[in-house]
């Protein structure tokens, strides 16, 4: 694999989701650059897998990974202090859980669905199922984006208000799917998995 071809779609890839984000605020429509940015990361991949890469071998996804390792942090502690915990709202939270609880369970039930067409065994498709319930990257990166629009259009303290508890139940997703989701991935996974034969024993 040739090293300018990597950095190539690594910078493409990374400027233009840079470009996605700062320019859909500078024309006013802040809450498309998120959405741009996954969009165009899906249908890269979606091209360069027709190439031969695939989720085992993708130059660009582990460099884009030891990125993340390094924003990730930055990024959910800047989440972090957009929330005044003082002023949280027991209401808020109780109806957040709520809808949280609804929604991964319709989540859940709707993986497992989608995968009684395919070829994987009953336990593979309870995994995939487990494995699609932790929700936290979408949410860091669209949580804020209500509030910080309320924000900066001078919208009345009651828009403010609910732009606040949309980010609230953000926070309250991430906080509640990701540990609970690692934890039941890493129970499940040795569990309902089988781990195939190599290539090698394969062809032998």
């Amino acid at each position: 694999m040739e090293l300018w071809l990597v950095a190539g779609r690594v910078f493409m890839l990374g400027a233009g989701s840079l470009f996605a984000v700062f320019g859909s605020q500078m024309v006013g429509f802040s809450g498309a650059g998120p959405l741009a940015s996954i969009v165009a990361a899906f249908v890269a991949c979606c091209g360069w897998k027709l190439e031969g890469w695939t989720s085992s071998f993708n130059p660009v996804e582990d460099t884009f990974s030891t990125f993340w390792k390094v924003f990730q942090p930055i990024l959910f502690g800047l989440i972090g202090t957009e929330i005044e915990f003082n002023r949280l709202d027991s209401q808020t939270i109780v109806l957040g859980l709520g809808v949280l609880s609804v929604g991964l369970t319709v989540r859940v039930l709707v993986c497992f669905l989608v995968t009684l067409g395919g070829t994987l065994n009953i336990k593979e498709k309870f995994f995939v199922a487990i494995a699609w319930f932790p929700k936290a990257t979408v949410q860091a990166a669209l949580g804020p984006v209500a509030l910080d629009i309320a924000r900066k259009q001078n919208m009345s303290d009651e828009i403010q208000t609910l732009a606040s508890q949309v980010l609230t139940i953000s926070v309250l997703s991430i906080l509640v799917t990701a540990p609970l989701g690692a934890m039941a991935i890493s129970l499940a996974g040795p569990r309902l998995l089988n781990k195939g034969a190599s290539p090698s024993a394969l062809i032998e």
